[in-house]
């Protein structure tokens, strides 16, 4: 599977990039890789979707659910104790 690996590799080297853009800016970001990769490399029939790229219904839900927190922060809706 190059061509998995390839991609990989460019979407983290773009995350990067990413991260660094918007951190300057004041801005926050959540690495969804870092934070759900394991998890859905050790429950890839429940997080992902029948095309094995795109989540799930339960893949999107758990990616909501790292993110929710960070924007309920910025939102003010939400007490912050660490920044991310």
């Amino acid at each position: 599977q190059p061509l998995r690996w390839l991609a990989r590799r460019v979407s983290r080297q773009l995350a990067a990039a990413q991260t660094i853009g918007v951190v300057e800016q004041g801005g926050r970001t959540v690495s969804l890789g870092d934070l759900l990769g394991p998890e859905f490399a050790a429950n890839p029939r429940e997080l992902f979707g029948p095309d094995n790229y795109h989540p799930s219904a339960e893949g999107y839900a758990t990616a909501a659910m790292a993110v929710l927190p960070t924007l309920c922060a910025v939102l003010g809706l939400w007490p912050e104790t660490d920044r991310l």
